[in-house]
C-alpha cells in the first residue's frame, strides 16, 4: 500500500473535484451512519477490517513482551491474552506488530 501525496500523482492525469465529490460525501455519510448505530457497529467493524483479528499473536514493548489478541475493549484498547492474563494496549503506550513465524 503507498500513500499518495497528490490524486493526480497518483493515477497518472488531473482529477477533477467533480469526479470525486459524489463518491467522497457518500462515504463520509456511510461512515457517520455506521458510528451512529453505537459502540457494537463499531466493534464489528474492527472484526470485520481488523489488522489484529482476534486469535492473531502480536508482540509489543519492542519484542519483550508476546500475546494473543482477544478484540477491542470497551474504552477501545487492544485486548491482549499474555502469560494467563488479559492485557490492555493503547495506542499512545506501545507498538504492536505481528509476530513472524521463524520460516519468514
Amino acid at each position: 500500500l503507498r500513500s499518495a501525496i497528490s490524486l493526480a500523482e497518483s493515477v497518472g492525469r488531473i482529477v477533477l473535484a467533480s469526479e470525486i465529490r459524489e463518491t467522497i460525501a457518500l462515504s463520509i455519510l456511510e461512515s457517520i451512519d455506521s458510528l451512529a448505530r453505537g459502540p457494537a457497529e463499531v466493534s464489528r467493524y474492527y472484526r470485520d477490517h481488523a489488522l489484529f483479528p482476534e486469535g492473531s499473536e502480536v508482540e509489543w514493548n519492542e519484542g519483550h513482551a508476546r500475546g494473543t489478541v482477544l478484540g477491542l475493549g470497551s474504552q477501545g484498547e487492544l485486548r491482549v491474552a499474555s502469560n494467563g492474563q488479559a492485557v490492555s494496549l493503547f495506542a499512545e503506550d506501545v507498538r504492536v506488530r505481528p509476530v513472524r513465524s521463524t520460516s519468514d
